[in-house]
């Protein structure tokens, strides 16, 4: 399996055009710059026509910083995800794989690729619609950035921004249910053999956490998407605001989720590797015994110390998903939209005030 087969399969357009030739070399961020001069061009325009309408609200103006820096981080956390993350996972998965599993590797890569394309667009247009019906409904909040008319420039241009934020993010969502459903198919059908020598420390099965936590960082990036949700939906119906807490809320249990199941069937997967590799060697552990037994020579003895010796550093090693620093990259993505979302709603308007007053009652 090449690595250039497995980047074109799952690539996005985004990452198409970042691989373009003449890109070759040029740093990733500038490149990221080059491609969005349309849209930097549209946006300049579009913020000093309405700069006294933005800068009327300072949490909105906040909102809008964030998501502005997601906009160029985000095709990077793609580019590097797709060309990097992706093909080195699956490309390890065949060098350490059985000769016999090698193939059902091959066969599940393609089938996965086959149904990540029409899952991509599923979730593509579903997030782009809910969003637009989102902006429908609170059209009046829009008012803050300038756009009192579905007929203006300034609204087509939001529109286009918002098209873009969306497939950026749509890509996030199914990048990490690929990955979910990836781990649950090999759970099923691939055996990934235990290797004591192994740098890793974990007999091979680091190039799980290798695939998981950078999909799942990539999905978690979003929160910067959070300040200016918040600002959109905060003169709605209370209604409206428990809705997007709860969405939140979800959006952290999904991360937590995404990120404990594909450890779990890694830790079953490594556990029955485990078990495997050590009843085998059991087996000829109580042969060399025989052997012993029968021809107590020092070649005999060699030969059972030496399984013996493979016995215990493969029951060493660590098959157990809970690590401390697993524990820690857990709790800090699946914690980190719910941190951002309390931090927001400590930086009101009225909070700012407060602050500021008591800065100048200080000094």
């Amino acid at each position: 399996m090449d690595d250039k087969v497995l980047i074109s399969e799952n690539q996005s357009y985004i990452t198409g055009v970042l691989r373009k030739d003449f890109f070759k070399k040029t740093p990733l961020l500038l490149r990221v710059v080059i491609i969005y001069i349309p849209v930097l061009i549209l946006n300049a325009y579009f913020l000093i026509s309405n700069f006294w309408h933005i800068c009327s609200d300072i949490g909105m103006v906040i909102g809008l910083l964030f998501a502005i820096i997601w906009m160029c981080w985000g095709p990077v956390l793609i580019y590097k995800y797709e060309v990097k993350v992706y093909p080195k996972f699956w490309l390890e998965l065949i060098n350490v794989c059985s000769e016999s599993d090698k193939e059902e590797v091959i066969k599940l890569n393609k089938n996965i690729s086959k149904k990540s394309k029409l899952l991509k667009k599923i979730i593509f247009v579903s997030w782009l619609s809910l969003i637009y019906i989102t902006i429908y409904f609170g059209f009046d909040k829009l008012k803050v950035l300038g756009i009192d008319n579905m007929m203006s420039l300034e609204f087509i241009i939001f529109l286009f921004d918002i098209t873009v934020a969306a497939y950026l993010t749509s890509l996030g969502l199914s990048q990490t249910l690929i990955m979910i459903y990836t781990f649950i198919v090999l759970e099923k059908k691939i055996t990934v053999p235990l290797d004591i020598d192994n740098k890793d420390g974990v007999g091979n099965y680091s190039l799980m956490f290798g695939y998981c936590f950078p999909t799942t960082l990539y999905l978690g990036s979003g929160v910067l998407f959070i300040p200016v949700l918040i600002e959109f939906i905060s003169t709605m119906e209370a209604i409206v605001i428990g809705l997007v807490s709860l969405l939140i809320v979800l959006f952290s249990l999904f991360l937590l989720f995404s990120m404990v199941l594909p450890l779990f069937n890694g830790y079953r997967m490594a556990d029955r590797s485990k078990s495997n590799q050590i009843y085998e060697l059991n087996k000829k552990m109580n042969r060399a015994i025989d052997e012993c037994l029968i021809s107590p020579t020092s070649e005999n003895e060699r030969i059972y110390k030496a399984i013996k010796q493979k016995i215990d550093q493969i029951d060493k090693i660590p098959t157990y998903p809970f690590q401390v620093n697993i524990i820690m990259k857990i709790a800090s993505t699946t914690l980190l939209p719910i941190f951002v979302y309390i931090l927001k709603l400590f930086f009101t308007p009225e909070a700012v005030d407060n602050i500021k007053n008591l800065l100048i009652a200080i000094f």
